[in-house]
């Protein structure tokens, strides 16, 4: 029986031997450490010796594998467009000899690429199975790092390395090949157009290419130029190409297919918006467990933007200052920032108790806003401490975690759009609920709890809450975890291996994942700008949201009505904005769409000032705050897109990641652009604001404007660096 390494050996393509995946220098190492005795320095040195040279060999593999498919794949589609030109004018006999003989030898470099990439897939999953048998190479993963895993039925081994995330992508695309894939496609269709070409030409008798080296030794009818394609196809024959790109297509696709690599991330960048979809046996997501975590993030924002349209009437019955209305809605993002570090540790080991502890918070909370109406002393720090208790029950990261985590690649894009339109439903629904309950009469519950047009929002909110509660725990089930995901001490270094910080480790990939450029420092100023746009866009945004109600009703003596009517229309309106975000995506860049949207936004700002003293005029002022809303809601799109494209690999792999750093940029934002509200009318004195509103429109949209101004600037300077 012939052993795996000769067979590699033997079937490696010509002249390529010595970029195949060296199997058997790997196996040697599994030899030698099985025989390393009881010293465990040296075990863990072996350990990290194998893995270090698979980690080498597969960027070996990789970096071949990325030199060669781009070239073949474009001269692939080269000459698919010279076989449609000659096909459509009248051609020559000799332009199908020519097509027909460089058909044949794309045909048989495709098929070489494929042959090589099947043979190192196999001695991937053969080596990864090897050292699984080997206890002691079994190489832990660890955060920010590949992550092998190979699947044989319902046997699935695990394997750790050395290499960045960031190639992660790069990894899976090999493996699944789908550009020559659907090049063999292009490949066999074009070899039977020419097929038919070659019968137009031909006199007589019904001729097929690969039956032409047959006949063209008896045939005198067949034209004597066509001679030159006989020996070309005499090689390779139509039937031959067929079943041999099939053949060594097949057999890549079914070494790929149990053969994975993953990021291993953990706690909150686990469940960033940088984190891949899982393979499909760990895609765990019920239509139940999806509905129910939809169904909490359409709660929470309908609780959040409740109190937008009736804050500064609450507040005024209060006998508080009106411009306790941003302190209000903010002391919300305040305990929802801290909290989510709190459920993204939490549902390392349950998805369900979060769940319910953040719905009994958010019932708590309602309830306290309800009981706030009847306080007299102390009513404000009640109705404070309510909106402290909303934002605790803030479970966002584990509903995002949730779909992260256990939705497969195929409806992944389904449930995150499904998220993007129940967050925005429930914003839209908030402020409407106003309308429906401003025809209530007022009556008490328990005695003393009063139930009117105000508070009743809190009331229902509350009985949704529990309503929740009761199906979160009767319907929806954990899934199973995977302990090795959870791993506590991500930082725990163990003896023996090798420190990740140090530049002299050996632990240094082969194939930088691009955190330096010319071996310079990691070029972090796009990356600043993109923070800085989701922290201003959201401070700008909330800001204009929470300040709303105050100038509509002081300066065009708008209903509560009215306003939730408003805010719920303006909320709903940029749903088919991220539809045109998108479309408009494909034609500009990043940079150049969040450069025109905060100029607009710019624009808005300045429609909304009161530049003469006086109000604005009603058309400026909506246009204002729906142009400030949109481009707001478009900016963020845009710098989410950039960061994800600018941030170095090291800032993916850290606790303190990228996405967790752009989550608490946009929600410090959301905070800072409630509590400017409050701040401002402190410093105008405090009381009402409505001797004041001129005043208090000029200091806080110039504040918002000044803010927008320094974004605009800061993004015209780095524009270069933003490509």
């Amino acid at each position: 029986m012939v052993g795996f390494g000769q067979q590699i050996k033997r079937e490696a393509p010509d002249g390529w031997g010595d970029m195949m995946l060296d199997y058997e220098a790997l196996k040697h190492r599994i030899k030698l450490a099985k025989g390393a005795g009881t010293d465990l320095l040296v075990r863990k040195a072996l350990e990290n010796s194998f893995q270090h040279l698979l980690d080498s060999e597969l960027e070996k593999v990789l970096a071949f594998y990325k030199t060669i498919s781009p070239g073949l794949v474009r001269s692939i589609g080269a000459l698919k467009a010279e076989t449609g030109r000659v096909a459509r004018a009248l051609h020559k006999s000799e332009d199908v000899e020519r097509l027909a003989s460089q058909w044949v030898a794309e045909a048989q470099n495709l098929h070489k690429l494929l042959l090589y990439l099947s043979l190192n897939l196999e001695a991937l999953r053969k080596i990864l199975k090897k050292a699984n048998k080997s206890s002691c190479l079994s190489v832990e993963p660890r955060p920010g790092l590949v992550k092998l895993r190979l699947q044989l039925g319902d046997w699935n081994v695990e394997q750790g390395s050395f290499l960045p995330a960031d190639i992660v992508e790069e990894i899976n695309v090999m493996k699944d090949h789908p550009e020559l894939e659907e090049a063999a496609v292009t490949v066999k269709v074009a070899l039977q157009e020419l097929d038919v070409m070659r019968k137009q030409h031909a006199k007589g008798g019904r001729l097929s290419l690969h039956a032409f080296s047959r006949e063209g030794r008896s045939s005198h009818r067949v034209n004597k130029s066509l001679k030159v394609l006989h020996s070309q196809v005499e090689k390779v024959r139509l039937a031959q190409i067929q079943i041999a790109l099939d053949d060594v297509g097949n057999r890549a696709k079914a070494a790929a297919s149990i053969i994975e690599a993953t990021p291993y991330l953990h706690l909150v960048a686990k469940a960033g918006i940088f984190t891949p979809a899982p393979p499909e046996n760990r895609a765990h997501a019920t239509v139940q467990g999806l509905l129910i975590n939809l169904a909490g993030a359409f709660l929470y924002m309908t609780n959040y933007n409740l109190v937008l349209p009736t804050n500064e009437a609450y507040l005024n019955h209060l006998d508080s200052s009106s411009s306790y209305a941003g302190a209000v809605v903010g002391f919300s993002d305040l305990t929802a920032v801290a909290v989510s570090f709190v459920y993204g540790w939490w549902s390392n080991h349950t998805f369900k108790q979060p769940l319910v502890a953040s719905s009994l918070l958010s019932l708590l909370g309602n309830l306290l806003y309800v009981a706030a109406w009847d306080s007299s002393p102390g009513g404000l720090a009640l109705l404070l401490a309510s909106r402290l208790l909303v934002g605790l029950g803030s479970c966002r990261a584990v509903n995002r975690r949730y779909i992260a985590d256990f939705v497969s690649k195929k409806r992944r894009t389904a449930a995150s759009a499904a998220f993007v339109a129940a967050s925005a439903g429930g914003a839209a629904i908030g402020p409407l609920l106003v309308v429906p309950l401003a025809g209530l009469s007022e009556f008490k519950v328990m005695g003393h709890l009063s139930i009117n047009p105000i508070t009743a929002g809190g009331a229902l909110m509350a009985v949704m809450w529990l309503l929740y509660t009761a199906a979160v725990w009767i319907l929806f089930k954990d899934p199973p975890l995977n302990r090795e995901d959870g791993d506590e001490d991500g930082d725990e270094r163990h003896e023996g291996e090798f420190p990740e910080h140090d530049n002299n480790s050996i632990t240094r990939p082969l194939l930088g994942g691009g955190e330096t450029s010319g071996g310079g420092r990691v070029d972090m100023q796009p990356v600043w700008v993109t923070i800085y746009a989701l922290f201003t866009l959201k401070f700008v945004q909330q800001g204009t949201l929470s300040s709303f109600p105050e100038f509509a009703h002081n300066f065009y003596a708008w209903t509560t009505g009215k306003i939730g009517v408003f805010l719920c229309v303006a909320s709903l309106a940029m749903l088919p904005l991220n539809f045109v975000v998108a479309i408009l995506a494909a034609r500009y860049s990043d940079r150049k769409l969040l450069f025109s949207c905060e100029a607009l936004s710019v624009a808005g700002l300045l429609l909304m000032l009161c530049l003469n003293g006086r109000r604005p005029l009603l058309p400026s002022y909506v246009c204002g705050a729906l142009l400030v809303y949109g481009t707001t809601i478009a900016m963020e799109s845009c710098s989410m897109s950039l960061l994800s494209k600018k941030i170095p690999g090291s800032m993916r792999r850290s606790t303190c990641n990228a996405g967790l750093l752009a989550t608490q940029a946009g929600s410090f934002g959301r905070f800072l652009g409630n509590m400017a509200i409050t701040l401002f009318g402190a410093l105008l004195g405090g009381g009402h604001l409505s001797a004041k509103i001129v005043l208090f429109d000029l200091v806080f949209f110039g504040t918002l404007l000044a803010a927008t101004a320094v974004l605009l600037v800061y993004t015209l300077i780095m524009y270069r660096r933003l490509d």
